[in-house]
């Protein structure tokens, strides 16, 4: 019996280890079967390999804490066997931004692995090596796209968790080792000749990666307007829009832009501040907008404000303590009150004691629970159209509204304007 080299202690990083001696390699010969004893704490879970094809049969027997391997050449490497799960629910858990090395083993085996994703953003699954991969994220099956014959899998992804599996591309045929990489991805142009379509009103996941990247957009307006440009995430962004830029105008390290256009083609650039990289959301979004009725309605982000007012202003009240508040979805506010022409449309009558001075005056002389009717039809009405829903605005969304997406405080902020949620 010839005892191959030392394998002790942690040695899955080997490759092609040879023999102590090379004269008994020499003599031994490429069609010489041997056996050769190695415990089991170094050799469980793992096989040896002269081929890259390997059998369950390679392992002979099992005494005790040993196990007997038969090698059927003098040159063989050290490599993990199944180490995988084959199901979502034994999926290897690989950090984002990292790699892990895999082996398609036996013939059809199925190797399952899982990330996860703190907030928005683009993920560039792929493959590394010479086995003929396929790869498959939220059930769809990608093969190509890679070097050689490995996959690459690009897509926009929330905050979650995540499974890919890698499959050989023939169940009957392929087997071998390979390298499962999960980095951020790139599906944005990173020119303005490139620039990515979006739509006014939409919103779209992009990232930061590596540092210095630069993702560019493109969208149209019919006429001028005003329009909203903003991200959301973790990551500290910057953004520009057809000149103007901003840094940290938005929530947290976000750019937000408020910027009147003419009607065209606009482009917006997002890039990292600094050496920042990671995933954002990018809203584009109208500043104003109507309703059938001719309701006009201001367009507020999300985000958080100071809400309350200084020791010192004239007029405080006692409760106006200074606190901050976080409005987590965006909305629309009424620019306006609802008008006496406006309620007669939706209610068929006019309640309000000065119908003299207009259709366009403000309704008055209306209870609450009047109101609440109000709206309840209005509601009835949209659901047949846009589907928007409309309510009372509470306080916090009431400030938020009347600031117009500023951080300035505001005096003398009512709630006798209608929300709207799309």
């Amino acid at each position: 019996m010839h005892k191959f080299g030392s394998i002790r202690g942690d040695f899955r990083h080997l490759r092609n280890v040879q023999p102590e001696t090379q004269a008994v390699s020499q003599r031994l010969g490429a069609d010489t079967t041997l056996f050769t004893f190695y415990r089991s704490r170094f050799l469980d879970g793992w096989v040896l390999d002269n081929t890259g094809v390997v059998e369950s049969g390679d392992i002979v027997s099992r005494a005790g804490e040993d196990f007997v391997v038969r090698l059927r050449d003098d040159r063989w490497s050290v490599r993990p066997r199944d180490v995988h799960g084959n199901t979502p629910a034994g999926a290897t858990s690989i950090a984002f931004g990292s790699s892990a090395e895999g082996s398609i083993d036996p013939r059809g085996d199925v190797d399952w692995f899982r990330f996860e994703t703190s907030g928005p953003t683009t993920v560039a699954v792929y493959t590394t090596g010479a086995t003929d991969t396929v790869g498959r994220l939220f059930g769809e099956m990608h093969d190509g796209g890679g070097g050689g014959s490995n996959f690459r899998i690009e897509a926009a992804v929330q905050a979650g968790v995540h499974y890919v599996a890698v499959l050989g591309s023939d169940p009957a045929v392929t087997q071998g080792d390979y390298e499962l990489h999960v980095r951020h991805g790139d599906l944005h142009g990173d020119t303005e000749g490139a620039a990515t379509p979006v739509w006014l009103g939409s919103s779209t996941v992009g990232a930061i990666g590596p540092a210095g990247d630069v993702d560019w957009f493109r969208f149209e307006t019919s006429e001028p307007q005003t329009v909203a440009v903003y991200t959301t995430g973790a990551t500290d962004t910057v953004g520009r829009l057809d000149g103007e830029e901003d840094d940290d105008g938005g929530e947290g390290l976000n750019f937000a832009l408020q910027t009147a256009v003419s009607g065209g083609t606009h482009y917006v650039r997002v890039s990292g501040s600094g050496s920042a990289a990671g995933g954002y959301t990018l809203d584009v979004r109208p500043q104003f907008s109507e309703n059938e009725l001719g309701m006009e309605f201001a367009w507020i982000r999300p985000g958080s404000f100071v809400m309350g007012s200084p020791p010192n202003e004239a007029g405080r009240g006692a409760e106006e303590v200074p606190h901050t508040v976080r409005i987590r979805g965006e909305f629309w506010i009424g620019k306006h009150e609802v008008t006496q022409g406006q309620w007669e449309a939706v209610m068929g009558s006019n309640p309000s004691h000065y119908r003299e001075c207009g259709s366009r005056c403000p309704v008055e002389n209306v209870s609450w629970n009047d109101v609440q009717e109000f709206i309840g039809r209005l509601n009835e009405r949209e659901a047949a159209g846009s589907g928007a829903r409309y309510r009372l605005p509470t306080e916090a969304v009431g400030v938020r509204g009347a600031r117009g997406n500023r951080r300035r405080a505001l005096r003398g902020v009512g709630g006798d304007r209608l929300v709207r949620a799309e």
